[in-house]
């Protein structure tokens, strides 16, 4: 298509969008994107993906099709213009919405067939439950949104809320103990959203630790699924050199996955940051392994899921390999010592669970601080630096943590105990049992 043939053909799209407005549906994103990027890219961008986009969604609600990006395209001459999967595409979306498109050099209208309103819940349903049409909605209409308010947004909602819950569904029995969250920014637009998935073992939220993210690029040519790391706790420790910081971290975890990275082959993500003091350029540093999906090549669902649940099994094990070659949880003096060595690991990432800043201050909380086996109170003992101290004890057998997911319940899960108690039950190995350790060890 010529530059002037384009010109035509946005002018053409422009038109249409007129006539949506008119019937009651003010298609402004649609709008903008022709704006900025013209007819041509535009089409391209909303007939690539596998699912009706939210415009194609309002005008068959309408009973209007025919103003839509597919029925434009394949009932005028501009159908030459693009490959053929594209008009596939478009085809297959006007064929499930029981449209049937005409060229209209032949004859001048398409036919609707108008269909119950079940049928209408399930064809939106089914254009915005996968996981593929969802990532290619948000690479196409976010930039559009952006430019309006972001509160209670349409777009914001379906990140932090629709998408969040169509990938624990897609991740299906590999969600269990596993935290999903979305966002498009707080109080304002972020620049780059994400989409992350978080064990509490090593952390609950974005802002710390290592988890598997969506990370969209900033002008919304594609996605990475990365496995990524909190830069928010790195800028704290490290300050100007949080991204030197974050880079060398990634390579060690690299180094402790060995090949297993091989199907995440992007060790350097570009998430096309417009400065460097954006959030997105610290994701590029705290990349650790990744796999891009360009705008208009999203794969098909079963690719999607295949590379989600993939993502899922190495943060495992890279969570296991870590723990397993943390020194700093062997450095105390309090392992059993008839532990064999798969008990050690498990041993180790006992410790991991006790340490989570977040699950302690929940502990705290439910249960208080006096120590539930010496009934020791750090207040009334030392005064003003002791109120709020105790240490959270998990009380699960090491014979049942199987893997990185274990139930870490506050309330039914985990004791408080002061230091002394809480080194010398791990030393008698019996962690899970606190009546039985008084009984045999305590002469308070």
């Amino acid at each position: 298509m010529t530059p002037a043939e384009n010109e035509q053909f946005t002018q053409f799209l422009r038109n249409a969008s007129e006539e949506c407005r008119q019937l009651g549906y003010p298609p402004n994103n649609f709008v903008r994107m022709l704006n900025a990027d013209g007819g041509f890219e535009t089409a391209k961008r909303l007939l690539s993906q596998p699912q009706p986009s939210t415009g194609f969604l309002e005008l068959f609600s309408l009973g209007h099709l025919e103003l839509t990006v597919e029925a434009l395209v394949l009932e005028h001459r501009w159908k030459t213009y693009f490959d053929q999967m594209l008009l596939d595409r478009a085809a297959e979306k006007l064929k499930k919405a029981r449209y049937i498109w005409r060229d209209r050099e032949v004859v001048p209208v398409g036919v609707f067939q108008p269909i119950e309103n079940a049928e209408l819940e399930r064809l939106i349903e089914t254009g915005s439950a996968s996981l593929s049409a969802g990532i290619s909605r948000v690479l196409s209409e976010y930039l559009g949104a952006t430019k309006e308010a972001f509160t209670g947004h349409p777009m914001a909602n379906f990140i932090r809320r629709h998408m969040r819950d169509v990938i624990i569904e897609r991740a299906g029995s590999d969600s269990v103990g596993l935290t999903f969250k979305g966002s498009a920014g707080q109080g304002v637009w972020a620049r780059g959203p994400w989409l992350g998935i978080f064990n509490p073992v090593i952390t609950t939220g974005a802002q710390q630790g290592y988890y598997p993210c969506y990370l969209f690029r900033e002008d919304m040519s594609g996605v990475y699924l990365s496995l990524n790391q909190g830069m928010t706790e790195a800028k704290d420790h490290y300050k100007a050199d949080a991204k030197t910081a974050l880079r060398a971290r990634a390579q060690n975890f690299r180094a402790i996955l060995g090949n297993q990275t091989s199907r995440f082959p992007e060790l350097t993500i570009d998430l096309a940051p417009a400065s460097p003091g954006n959030d997105t350029a610290f994701y590029e540093a705290g990349n650790i392994c990744a796999v891009y999906y360009p705008v208009g090549a999203v794969p098909d669902e079963a690719k999607m899921v295949d590379d989600l649940k993939a993502m899922l099994g190495l943060y495992e094990v890279l969570i296991q390999g870590e723990t397993d070659t943390d020194v700093s949880l062997d450095n105390e003096d309090d392992t059993p010592s008839d532990l064999e060595y798969e008990d050690a690991t498990k041993f180790r990432m006992h410790k991991r669970i006790e340490r989570n800043a977040a699950l302690v201050k929940k502990v705290k909380r439910l249960k208080g601080c006096n120590c539930e086996i010496c009934g020791a109170n750090f207040e009334q003992r030392y005064g003003t630096i002791g109120v709020g101290y105790i240490e959270a004890h998990h009380l699960k057998p090491l014979a049942s943590l199987k893997g990185t997911k274990v139930a870490m319940d506050p309330e039914n899960d985990f004791a408080v105990l002061c230091a002394n108690c809480h080194r010398m039950i791990h030393r008698s190995g019996l962690v899970d049992d606190i009546a039985n350790f008084k009984r045999k060890h305590f002469n308070g």
